[in-house]
């Protein structure tokens, strides 16, 4: 005897035992109404501080006009200049910036939501905003003049300090990769933002729009935002998924 009406989806074949979930049929308002706002809001905060904080000790160090060590740094990555590297740098950054990833993150979202996921699409699209505002609200805050010693190259804007794309790979890729791995499909994604991210950090030294230590912090305030919106939506993922009483049979 068959039934009518809505079904729950079934469990995702091949999670681990302790995430094997199983969908729920959600609203995003729902979600969204379970979603810790002021705590994220803190967090952006504690993402602006961090930033702000790297700013201040690398003009304390004498660091801000760029120094020796990273003067040397341009001009090694200048000795590999070549038509078939420049095919790579030129291209990559475009991967890795905002202005690329922001639309991208906004289809995937609607995508999944639309599938049942509507958690992890406000996941993404908080860290996407996250990433995106904090980038321009440090950069005005702290302006800090690109590199000198060799054309500046590529896609580039606005003042150096921190790396856009530094905090976009680290807070945005990688959480694209935690959520493929969250919903069972596989570690693989860490590998590839892992690569990606030392290329796509290479390519702002190679191209001369950055100087080392912009490119370092952005990577830790990436780092920052991304590990504080784990933490806030952990418990939103908990309580948007019931658990498989199967799971690890």
């Amino acid at each position: 005897m068959t039934t009518t009406g809505s079904s729950a989806p079934p469990p995702i074949v091949g999670a681990p035992a302790s995430w094997h979930i199983r969908r729920t049929e959600q609203s995003f308002r729902a979600v969204a109404a379970r979603t810790p706002w002021v705590f994220l809001l803190i967090g952006w905060m504690f993402a602006y501080a961090t930033g702000a904080a790297l700013a201040l000790a690398v003009k304390l160090a004498g660091w801000w006009p760029g120094v020796g060590w990273e003067r040397r740094a341009l001009v090694l990555a200048q000795d590999t200049v070549s038509p078939a590297m420049d095919a790579i740098m030129l291209t990559l950054p475009y991967a890795g910036t905002n202005y690329t990833l922001a639309p991208l993150i906004a289809i995937a979202a609607v995508i999944l939501w639309r599938k049942g996921y509507a958690t992890v699409a406000l996941h993404l699209l908080v860290v996407q905003a996250g990433s995106w505002t904090l980038n321009p609200a440090l950069k005005f805050s702290f302006p800090r003049d690109r590199p000198t010693i060799f054309e500046s190259r590529g896609q580039h804007a606005f003042p150096a300090f921190p790396s856009g794309h530094a905090i976009a790979v680290v807070a945005v890729l990688l959480t694209v990769a935690y959520l493929i791995h969250r919903t069972g499909h596989g570690k693989w994604g860490y590998w590839v933002v892992g690569v990606f991210f030392v290329l796509n950090s290479y390519s702002r030294i190679y191209l001369s729009v950055h100087w080392p230590t912009d490119v370092i912090a952005g990577a830790l305030i990436g780092l920052v935002w991304l590990l504080w919106t784990v933490r806030a939506f952990d418990r939103v993922h908990r309580r948007s998924q019931k658990i498989n009483p199967q799971a690890g049979r």
